[in-house]
C-alpha cells in the first residue's frame, strides 16, 4: 500500500512533537527544567520555579525565620505578571529536610494592593517554626486552582540541581 508525502509528513510531525514533550517531560521530572527555566530577577528578590510543566506558570518563593512568602506569576518568558487564585489558602504538605515528619504548610492569601482581595489573589504566606534557620531545605506540594484548572503546586526550596530538595 503506497502512502503519499502528504501522509508521511503528518507522521513526521507527530512523531517529533511526541518526542519534544516527552523530552520536556523527562527534562523536568530531573529538575533541569525548573533550573534552565529561572529568570535571573524577580519582582522581590525570591525563587522562581514553575508551576506545572512547559512554564504555564510560576511561584517566586521567599522564606524568612520561619516565614514562607509566594507570589504566583504568569508562564513564559519576559515579564511576568501577576496571576490571582481564588484560593483564600493553599493547604500544603511539607517534608522538611532532616525530619521523617510530614507537616501541613497553610498559606493564606495576602492581598498586594486594592486590586486584591481575599479570593482573588496572588500572594500567599505562611509559616512553619521547623523552617527557622540559616539553610533549612523543604518540598511542599498542594494543589491550586490557576486560570480555571486545578494543579499541582510544588515547591522545591531552595531549587538545587542534584539534590531532591
Amino acid at each position: 500500500m503506497k502512502t503519499n508525502v502528504y501522509s508521511k509528513s503528518i507522521i513526521f510531525f507527530r512523531a517529533a512533537a511526541f518526542s519534544l514533550c516527552l523530552a520536556t517531560s523527562l527534562i523536568s521530572l530531573s529538575g533541569i527544567a525548573s533550573a534552565a527555566g529561572r529568570h535571573e530577577k524577580t519582582a522581590h528578590g525570591g525563587e522562581l520555579q514553575m508551576i506545572g510543566e512547559c512554564a504555564i506558570g510560576h511561584v517566586e518563593i521567599i522564606v524568612e525565620e520561619g516565614t514562607v512568602e509566594i507570589w504566583i506569576l504568569s508562564g513564559g518568558r519576559g515579564v511576568l505578571k501577576p496571576v490571582t487564585l481564588p484560593d483564600k489558602t493553599i493547604g500544603m504538605k511539607a517534608n522538611i529536610e532532616g525530619s521523617k515528619i510530614p507537616m501541613t504548610l497553610i498559606l493564606k492569601a495576602v492581598p498586594l494592593d486594592r486590586s486584591e482581595s481575599v479570593g482573588n489573589c496572588s500572594h500567599f504566606t505562611g509559616g512553619l517554626d521547623e523552617l527557622k534557620g540559616a539553610g533549612t531545605r523543604f518540598r511542599a506540594a498542594g494543589k491550586i486552582i490557576y486560570n480555571g484548572a486545578k494543579l499541582d503546586l510544588v515547591i522545591n526550596y531552595p531549587l538545587d540541581e542534584g539534590k531532591p530538595y
